[in-house]
């Protein structure tokens, strides 16, 4: 699990969350509304959505853009949970959060391939 979370508040311009997604050399920023999980957006939804589609991503706020439905998981779960959720759901990122829906880390799908890569216990992890 990673500590550093990429975070921007929602009443950022879509400008600027494309500037720290460029930062924190990511693809996705996860956004908070008043401290909790509101949603996420990746650099894919903002070149489509925003670029491609001609609009002005300095007028934009990011909560416009943001996708709401984001999968978690509770801090403290299994990684067996995590690994099923990533792959069930299909997805790359998958927030950590305490009970209050505050983010804590990330799960990188990525990640977890190469640190199962060479693990005896992989098979077992994923239920095999």
């Amino acid at each position: 699990m990673e500590d550093r979370v990429p975070l921007v508040p929602a009443h950022v311009s879509v400008a600027h969350a494309a500037r720290e997604i460029a930062k924190l050399d990511t693809e996705v920023l996860f956004i908070l509304r008043e401290g909790k999980l509101a949603g996420m957006v990746s650099e894919s939804d903002i070149v489509r959505k925003i670029i491609a589609a001609g609009l002005d991503p300095e007028s934009i706020l990011i909560s416009d853009l943001m996708q709401t439905e984001v999968t978690c998981i509770k801090s403290g779960a299994p990684l067996k949970e995590a690994c099923a959720m990533i792959g069930q759901e299909k997805i790359r990122y998958l927030p950590v959060v305490n009970s209050e829906l505050e983010p804590e880390g990330l799960v990188n799908a990525l990640d977890l391939l190469f640190f199962f890569e060479s693990s005896a216990e992989f098979g077992e992890i994923l239920g095999g």
